[in-house]
């Protein structure tokens, strides 16, 4: 019996149902390093990722599937992936100081006649009026995954790895997570069924697991990660060599 088929309700299987790593689990290898300074709540929802991550990939090595329901899997591992990476860049971001406060709010719109006393060098066809109130405290803006990669990059906070050198990763991962919007695709060739496979995924998790793994983050006291990234590694060893499209999620 597949571990799959353990989750079956009407087997009415207990004690030897299949059941992902826990979240205590997960949450101690996110507790390491720079981690032990990031949110608890931060830290839950990167583990609750990485469980729901693993019962992706528990249906990628069990079912058989058709292959739009496998792109699908696919394309909600990439995405999941991302969101984890985004967390964890902001998190880099912020204990660095590299997140811009906004010091100023809008509390006025109006639109208006050209103002007197203002000369005008170009055509300007409409004139608005803003009132802002400065605010006590600086206030944090939503900053945009592309943006904390830069930041991330460009001060290089990351001890291990170099994000300038794994560009085609990032590349992948900004433009495959974009297409959480159905509304992307202008033609069939940009279908989520043409954008999804099986190298992109491979790609998404090892990167992942790059970040993850990475000095900063305490990874010599990591217990889960160091098995993740053993998993990665052969299942990028049997493609390359093999062409095999293996499932593993710990080795």
């Amino acid at each position: 019996m597949g571990d799959m088929e353990s989750l079956i309700a009407e087997k009415n299987i207990d004690s030897s149902r299949w059941y992902p790593i826990s979240i205590d689990t997960y949450r101690q290898d996110v507790s390491q390093g720079i981690f032990g300074s990031l949110d608890k709540h931060y830290r839950s929802n990167i583990a609750y990722s990485l469980q729901y991550l693993e019962y992706i990939e528990l249906q990628l090595r069990e079912l058989n599937v058709s292959s739009v329901i496998r792109t699908m899997l696919y394309k909600n591992f990439i995405v999941v992936a991302a969101s984890i990476i985004e967390i964890v860049f902001y998190h880099l971001a912020k204990v660095n100081g590299k997140i811009k406060l906004r010091t100023e709010k809008q509390v006025f719109r109006q639109d208006i006649k050209q103002p007197s006393g203002i000369t005008v060098t170009t055509q300007v066809d409409k004139f608005t009026l803003f009132g802002y109130e400065i605010l006590p405290t600086g206030v944090e803006d939503v900053t945009k995954f592309e943006q904390l990669i830069s930041i991330v990059r460009d001060n290089k906070l990351l001890i291990d790895t170099d994000l300038a050198v794994n560009k085609e990763y990032l590349k992948l991962l900004r433009k495959l997570r974009n297409k959480i919007h159905l509304t992307t695709a202008t033609c069939s060739d940009e279908t989520d069924y043409n954008k999804f496979w099986f190298k992109d995924y491979l790609s998404a998790k090892f990167f992942l697991l790059i970040v993850l793994r990475d000095s900063i983050f305490g990874k010599d006291k990591q217990v889960v990660f160091p098995k993740m990234y053993s998993a990665v590694e052969i299942q990028i060893h049997e493609y390359l060599k093999n062409k095999l499209q293996k499932h593993i999620w710990i080795n």
